[in-house]
């Protein structure tokens, strides 16, 4: 008599292909505008985005609200922005991801003549996963996310639960972090070393404390960890 349910075989027979497992990653992009039509811009390109394919059918993109904001840095004379964000699960890469998106940018109208100047659309990956690094024009997370309020503040929007991979915090906690008084500063690139001795200046110099990466490790501390000035 043969058993209703035989046991699975792990490995396949000859010739048979072993299922396939694909990692699958949270990413947060940002959608911004300045030039043309915002709203109009920003829409098609959140429409174009939800239907790739290489986008989870059971966390599908989700958007945020539009929130309008000042240009930072750049030519004088800009119009405000449109930013918004968009939250997914995937199987691609960050790269992939970073691809698409510049192609859509390309079909949408934009031109790059000079750093942070005025553009019809900006579309950027804020995180993916757990990744931490870059090379050739792509660092995740992206390197001044969590000093930019039109980044986090549509984030808590849809995903205060995601949390940078570096050092534990959430959208929330960092956006939170954000609106207190005491001001803070990430240094992300350079070398270790510099980055300590840039810190250690502050310190002694103007009385700064610095805290650094591993120091965020104990996610226990949440928001109660600042940066401020002694005294």
């Amino acid at each position: 008599m043969t058993s209703p349910n035989p046991p699975y075989l792990a490995r396949p027979l000859p010739g048979v292909s072993p299922p396939s497992h694909k990692q699958v990653s949270q990413c947060l992009i940002s959608f911004g505008s300045n030039l043309g039509d915002r709203f109009d811009l920003i829409a098609v390109a959140a429409e174009e985005i939800s239907r790739w394919d290489v986008i989870s059918n059971e966390k599908p993109l989700e958007t945020s609200r539009l929130f309008e904001t000042p240009p930072i840095g750049g030519p004088g004379g800009q119009e405000p922005f449109l930013n918004a964000v968009g939250a997914f699960e995937t199987t691609a890469p960050a790269r992939e991801i970073l691809h698409r998106l510049q192609q859509l940018e390309d079909r949408l109208g934009r031109q790059r003549r000079r750093r942070w100047d005025a553009r019809s659309i900006d579309l950027d990956v804020v995180l993916h996963g757990r990744l931490v690094g870059g090379a050739s024009g792509l660092v995740v997370p992206h390197p001044r996310y969590t000093a930019r309020r039109f980044v986090l503040q549509p984030a808590c929007d849809v995903v205060p639960h995601f949390r940078d991979p570096r050092f534990g915090w959430t959208m929330r906690e960092l956006h939170d972090h954000l609106l207190e008084e005491a001001p803070s500063l990430a240094l992300v690139t350079g070398s270790q070393s510099l980055r300590e001795l840039i810190c250690q200046r502050l310190e002694t110099e103007h009385g700064i404390r610095y805290l650094r990466q591993q120091d965020f490790t104990d996610t226990s501390q949440s928001s109660d960890t600042r940066l401020k000035r002694r005294g």
